[in-house]
């Protein structure tokens, strides 16, 4: 009875909870997600596990709004 979005963010934050102390690599975790959730994605994924270390790959600045600059790198092709 979830939404895509929904069910999406259930599965980051139970993938962040079970990651213990090991690393998680997302690409792309704004798909199916409103903007409010992008927003509050990683503050939501370190409060279920504030020793995880995250990689996200994101076109979304929604998603690095609330990040230190020097937590944000650009990639370039």
């Amino acid at each position: 009875m979830l939404s895509s979005g929904e069910k999406h963010l259930v599965r980051i934050l139970l993938e962040s909870l079970s990651a213990q102390g090991n690393c998680i690599i997302i690409d792309e975790p704004e798909l199916s997600l409103h903007i409010d959730w992008q927003r509050e994605l990683v503050s939501a994924m370190q409060t279920v596990n504030p020793q995880l270390q995250m990689v996200l790959a994101t076109h979304s600045p929604d998603i690095m709004a609330e990040l230190r600059d020097d937590y944000i790198f650009e990639l370039q092709s």
